[in-house]
């Protein structure tokens, strides 16, 4: 669920279609539980244009989320 949705924003990002790649989304944890994301990137272009990796950072965002069962 969330993972198909993650690859869609990255292949916007990719694709030019948004300035910044931004999303927030639930995680496996190790522990079995769930945790909540931000993630915030934007991607680095060769000079063909083409992304080569994405820069930016990942933030665990669970305490300010609403549990949702």
């Amino acid at each position: 669920m969330d993972r198909e949705r993650v690859m869609a924003e990255i292949a916007a990002h990719r694709e030019e279609k948004t300035w910044e790649f931004t999303i927030e989304y639930r995680m496996h944890h190790k522990n079995g539980a769930y945790i909540w994301v931000l993630s915030r990137g934007i991607a680095v272009r060769n000079d063909d244009g083409i992304a080569i990796r994405i820069a930016g950072s990942q933030t665990d965002i669970t305490e300010g989320k609403v549990p949702t069962h």
